[in-house]
């Protein structure tokens, strides 16, 4: 998972630097009944990717826990446990914090 997440953070063009946000999003999301069972390391590569999206995305007005605490209430309250669902909810929230519609 730690690889997963260097490697999302370089082909994204971010730095990585210091401590991972990996143990923040397992700890935050490994509470939800909506976890699916069977292959734990790909739930949490896609979280790590739409994390990273969604940084990138709000240019960096989010903290990583701020963004792992929106991730995760839009998982609980909005997906029904669908990481689809997830991803589009990530990728229209830019928009209501920067403002910006043509956001891409």
């Amino acid at each position: 998972l730690m690889q997963t997440e260097k490697t999302l953070y370089r082909d994204s063009g971010r730095f990585f630097f210091g401590k991972s946000v990996m143990p923040e999003i397992i700890r935050k999301f490994s509470s939800s009944g909506y976890v699916p069972d069977g292959e734990p390391c790909e739930f949490f590569s896609e979280l790590a990717e739409i994390f990273v999206y969604l940084k990138n995305e709000t240019g960096d007005r989010l903290s990583d826990c701020g963004a792992v605490d929106i991730m995760y209430e839009l998982w609980e309250e909005k997906s029904g446990g669908s990481l689809e669902m997830l991803r589009s909810l990530c990728e229209e929230y830019p928009k209501a914090v920067t403002g910006d519609d043509d956001n891409e």
